[in-house]
């Protein structure tokens, strides 16, 4: 999208623009090493996806214009003063992914009147989560709906979050924004298909994995 949309005006990659593209592999750890690296090849701007990549590129960089998106909430990590006036070097969107998730369990409520109980993945220290869960557990104690948090902090967790829903009999599963999302997200289907558990996910790419 973003290379389409500076097409659009006039901009074409590798004739105007090079993009450096660093990807973690959905490994949080890696991000300031990525971000710091960055800041050596002195690019001109920074693009940031999700609230992880973002905080490592604003710790390593006070200079360079960083353009975020997908972030839980911009003020309230720190990414801009307010949302009227951000100051610094940070600009982009975000705010909305709490109230999605929300939004996304009364849809799986919907679907399921007969759900009672819902799993719902997180990972403890992942500032954003917390944020997430503010907002949906008052929404699963409205629905009627016990929510049943999983831990799943990277790959290596994903087998045994999985055996954790089936031991505690979930009719459903509620994904969290994570990065594991993206490069679990094959992985992640095939379990929930193989334990025949319904799910809802922040990212089209895993529905369309299954």
């Amino acid at each position: 999208v973003f290379i389409d949309s500076m097409r659009e005006i006039g901009w074409v990659e590798g004739r105007h623009f090079f993009i450096e593209g660093l990807y973690a592999e959905g490994l949080i750890d890696r991000l300031p090493a990525l971000a710091t690296e960055l800041v050596q090849r002195r690019v001109d701007l920074i693009i940031t996806v999700g609230t992880p990549p973002t905080t490592a590129a604003r710790d390593a960089t006070t200079t360079i214009p960083i353009v975020f998106a997908y972030v839980s909430d911009a003020a309230a990590m720190g990414f801009a003063k307010s949302l009227a006036h951000p100051g610094g070097n940070l600009t982009g969107q975000g705010g909305q992914a709490a109230a999605m998730h929300a939004k996304g369990l009364e849809l799986l409520k919907a679907a399921l009147p007969h759900a009672s109980r819902v799993a719902m993945t997180f990972a403890p220290g992942l500032a954003p989560h917390a944020i997430f869960r503010a907002e949906v557990e008052p929404a699963a104690f409205k629905l009627g709906l016990t929510l049943v948090p999983v831990e799943m902090r990277g790959a290596e967790d994903v087998d045994a979050a999985f055996a954790a829903m089936a031991r505690a009999k979930v009719d459903a599963v509620l994904f969290l924004r994570h990065p594991i999302l993206f490069v679990q997200t094959a992985r992640l289907a095939r379990l929930a298909i193989e334990q025949r558990l319904p799910a809802m996910a922040p990212f089209v790419e895993m529905t369309g994995a299954g």
